[in-house]
């Protein structure tokens, strides 16, 4: 039998799957008993823990086993971009048995892509005969992994629908509500979207808090022109003009963003607020290989928040965690997490970086103090903070976060009480 007629009868194998399990226990059995590979197994890849997850594969003799059970650490020679070869073949390799070392030989790793995202691998090796492989064979599973890729996809994508279906007709209602309130939402605060874009370009021109402004000011108003030679008597005159008018440009800028809140209490149900925030804050990680997750521990129950200013400095918070947290990660992770309790109103937002040390916290909040070196001005966290205090009556907290990286929570009271 050639191999393009063994390819044909695997693929006409795979075509009796019944499901995405299904699918994968028969490429399993497909790679065997089709296509003449002493053993074969398929590997997901769960990119929110990046862990890699077992379906079905071969024990050390050959024996069909389900490997569901299975989950280990991503490691780093399995991290293949869409642009790399999506076939590596590798010679006197150690072939292992879930992770355990079991002999050596060659083994071919097949990477399993829907456009440019990685779902998986398919691993072929010739453990129990240990016969070379050959340039056709070599081919015959670039092409099988190929077509198998497209057909998990297409599993995965019917499955999902069906759950999904199954879902919208236990929860139609809610969901319908869920998205509609977020589509009126988004209409509301057009509007008042400019102000806040406004005030965002400004942030990076005036960021200062009250305080700094106001010390500043203070101390150019203390200088004498008795202390100054004739000769510097400009510069002083130039500095007492531009403090006063950058006083004046951050009394502006202060006022947006007052003008673009004031009126900002919004009661919505925290699953609103969630799929709000996902539609917001999405765009952020679209061209990173960090995932997002926003929660809420109590979907149903309603919520009173300054929502359009809040939304700001969640972004704000999660734009700091991408930039300083998660810039040298692979694949990391950040979560916003909203609460409520009888008296505040809690956002949390962490991630799986770099962190800070224990005598970093204080100095970050301050202005132009940034982690990156060589970089002179940050200003984000020292925004966040500000706004917090000033025109939601709260605090921002910094800590250690269980993900690994920083945890920043904003606690303000809630406006219903």
């Amino acid at each position: 039998m050639t191999y393009l007629e063994r390819l044909n009868n695997a693929f006409e194998r795979l075509k009796q799957a019944r499901s995405a399990d299904d699918l994968y226990r028969q490429a399993v059995l497909a790679a065997q008993q089709q296509l003449g590979f002493d053993r074969a197994g398929i590997f997901l890849y769960d990119r929110s823990a990046n862990q890699i997850v077992g379906t079905w594969g071969n024990d050390a003799n050959g024996q069909l086993r389900d490997e569901r059970d299975y989950r280990a650490p991503m490691e780093k020679h399995l991290i293949v971009q869409a642009s790399d070869p999506h076939i590596r073949l590798t010679e006197d390799a150690p072939l292992k048995e879930l992770g355990q070392t079991v002999g050596t030989g060659w083994h071919l790793q097949a990477a399993i892509f829907s456009g440019e995202e990685l779902h998986g691998w398919l691993f072929v090796d010739n453990l129990i005969h240990h016969q070379p492989i050959t340039d056709e064979q070599f081919h015959v599973i670039q092409s099988f992994s190929n077509a198998l890729g497209q057909l998990i996809i297409h599993s995965q994508i019917e499955d999902t629908l069906i759950d999904a279906l199954d879902s919208l007709v236990s929860h139609e209602n809610q969901t319908l509500s869920a998205l509609d309130r977020v589509s009126q939402l988004e209409a509301q605060i057009a509007g008042s979207r400019r102000l806040v874009q406004l005030a965002e370009r400004l942030s990076g021109l005036v960021p200062m808090s009250a305080r700094a402004v106001g010390n500043l000011v203070n101390f150019v108003s203390l200088l004498s022109s008795t202390q100054f030679a004739d000769s510097d008597q400009a510069l002083l005159a130039s500095a007492q003009k531009s403090a006063n008018q950058l006083s004046r440009i951050y009394r502006y800028f202060d006022q947006k963003v007052h003008e673009a809140t004031e009126n900002d209490i919004q009661t919505l149900e925290a699953s609103v607020v969630q799929h709000y925030w996902q539609n917001q804050f999405n765009p952020l990680f679209r061209t990173t290989p960090h995932e997002l997750e926003i929660h809420t521990n109590t979907p149903e129950d309603d919520i009173a928040l300054p929502l359009i200013l809040l939304t700001q400095l969640v972004k704000e918070l999660l734009t700091n965690a991408l930039c300083h947290g998660l810039e040298k990660s692979t694949g990391g992770r950040a979560c916003v997490t909203l609460e409520q309790s009888d008296r505040l109103l809690c956002v949390h937002v962490e991630d799986s970086g770099i962190g800070l040390e224990p005598d970093q916290y204080e100095e970050v909040l301050k202005l132009f103090v940034t982690s990156k070196p060589n970089e002179y001005l940050g200003t984000g966290l020292n925004v966040t903070q500000h706004y917090t205090e000033r025109w939601l009556n709260g605090q921002l907290e910094l800590s250690e976060s269980p993900l690994g990286g920083l945890r920043c929570t904003i606690r303000i009271p809630r406006p219903d009480n």
